[in-house]
């Protein structure tokens, strides 16, 4: 009787995730395969953000 197995990869973004060089992400690619091989990484382009605004400070916080 074969027996099977069940692997998921599922994609989890960081919260605070620091945009990088290509030279910085194609480096940090290489340590994550090297200490997590059984991985599969991808470098992807962040676009860039348009038209986003501050955090919501409310009114009484401001200083005038």
């Amino acid at each position: 009787m074969k027996q099977y197995r069940l692997v998921a990869y599922i994609r989890v973004d960081p919260e605070n995730q620091e945009p990088m060089s290509y030279e910085e992400v194609l480096s940090e690619k290489a340590q994550q395969e090297f200490l997590f091989p059984e991985n599969i990484y991808r470098i992807e382009e962040i676009e860039p953000a348009q038209g986003k605004e501050a955090p919501c400070i409310p009114p009484g916080s401001r200083k005038n």
